[in-house]
């Protein structure tokens, strides 16, 4: 079955689009336009004879645009908005040319149309869409940690960490990866805005770094809290006390 790429940049910065065999790629000029360094400009070279820029028309960006808006996906950029758009018009137009030429000489050659990004926010949106992604980044593949927002410091503990120990900043979020010969890489989402994240005593009083004193009592309540929770929800499960195993 031929396949059809509808490429984002990070499938071209990440070398990732010279491991797949495609008949046909497109890509926006937005799009186009991110590849700007050498080595993705050297990267993408090696692709232009298979590749065409092609923006989508109106009618589909904005299609994309409106479900963007209702899956609340402001971090979405333009170049996003633009290659899911694309995305929607080629699958329109190769599934009309099925449609209309279908046969049982041609069933098994049809089209697929395929999008590549690693970008999380823009997968949902594809796939909310109905088309179809590259299976590069399988869903059990997925792990996440906490990243530093503010010195990119990273920790693979399941602990939640509320203040970054190497900056102090609470500006600790969590990212997902995945991990190949002990090499990680992070998946960010474009245009991420980090959003202040406060954290209160019982009293109301705001907590600003890890060495108050009000911290570590914060912490102990927090973790007291949890086992409550833990026997709340196994007695939930068992509240007759007998032993399943």
């Amino acid at each position: 079955m031929p396949t059809v790429l509808v490429i984002d940049a990070s499938a071209v910065i990440s070398s990732e689009l010279s491991e797949m065999e495609y008949s046909k790629g497109y890509i926006p000029q937005a799009v186009a336009d991110e590849l700007k360094c050498q080595k993705s400009n050297e990267l993408f070279s090696l692709h232009t004879c298979k590749i065409e820029i092609r923006n989508p028309s109106e009618k589909y960006v904005k299609i994309a645009q409106e479900k963007a808006a209702e899956l609340g996906y402001s971090c979405l950029s333009g170049q996003d908005i633009q290659l899911a758009a694309l995305s929607l018009e080629l699958s329109a137009e190769y599934n009309s040319l099925f449609s209309s030429w279908m046969s049982a000489e041609n069933i098994g050659s049809t089209t697929e149309v395929v999008t590549v990004t690693r970008d999380m926010t823009l997968k949902n949106l594809i796939a909310t869409l109905g088309l179809q992604l590259h299976d590069t980044f399988m869903q059990s593949d997925k792990k996440y940690l906490q990243r530093c927002y503010t010195c990119a410091r990273i920790y693979k503990t399941e602990e939640k960490i509320d203040f970054c120990k190497s900056c102090g900043y609470a500006t600790i979020s969590k990212v997902s990866y995945t991990e190949k010969n002990g090499k990680i890489e992070l998946f960010l989402s474009k245009n991420y805005t980090h959003k202040e994240r406060k954290i209160y005593t019982r009293r109301g009083k705001e907590i600003k770094s890890e060495d108050q004193k009000a911290y570590t009592d914060y912490r102990m309540h927090q973790r007291k809290d949890n086992r409550l929770d833990k026997k709340q929800i196994e007695h939930s499960m068992d509240p007759n006390g007998w032993n399943c195993l």
